[in-house]
């Protein structure tokens, strides 16, 4: 005559089987480690991407000294007309530029540089809509020499950097 059931001796050991396979899970999880990823490094086709990107900042760079000899002359309404006209765009650019870059560090100084360069362009502004000449001549400077700063700060190919 048997007393107790015929699986009774089969509950203990699933679950001690069960809590022994959880315990093994957990200590080789445990054991694995994080995997090691070298950090992000700027790839040649990285680098090329970038390049595509500033051919448009750079065509409009070059055309500063056209809007330099607006200001020389007082002609408020085409620096207006170049302000709204070519580097309407750029902050457009410049935001997907700095977004491309791999590094968070060089996409927050990218930024500041950008944010400069915009301040420049609304001082340009304010001073064609005013019609001050030396107001306008002092923020296109700082404008030209933070759009080089910009430029400059930007991972580039070594063969296509000025």
């Amino acid at each position: 005559m048997r007393l107790l059931p015929e699986n009774f001796c089969m509950k203990p050991i699933r679950s001690l089987l069960a809590l022994l396979l959880v315990g093994l899970t957990t200590f080789l999880t445990g054991c694995g480690g994080a995997m090691v990823q070298a950090p992000p490094t700027y790839t040649p086709e990285k680098i090329a991407a970038i390049d595509r990107a500033l051919a448009p900042i750079e065509a409009v760079r070059d055309r500063l000294p056209e809007l330099e000899g607006y200001v020389a002359k007082n002609d408020w309404n085409n620096v207006n007309s170049f302000l709204h006209g070519p580097l309407g765009g750029l902050r457009a650019t410049l935001g997907y530029l700095d977004r491309s870059l791999l590094l968070e560090k060089d996409q927050a100084v990218a930024t500041d540089l950008a944010e400069s360069l915009f301040n420049d362009i609304e001082r340009l502004d304010a001073a064609a809509s005013e019609g001050v000449p030396n107001f306008a001549t002092e923020a296109l400077a700082a404008l030209e020499k933070d759009f080089e700063v910009y430029l400059d700060y930007i991972p580039r190919e070594p063969d296509s950097e000025a």
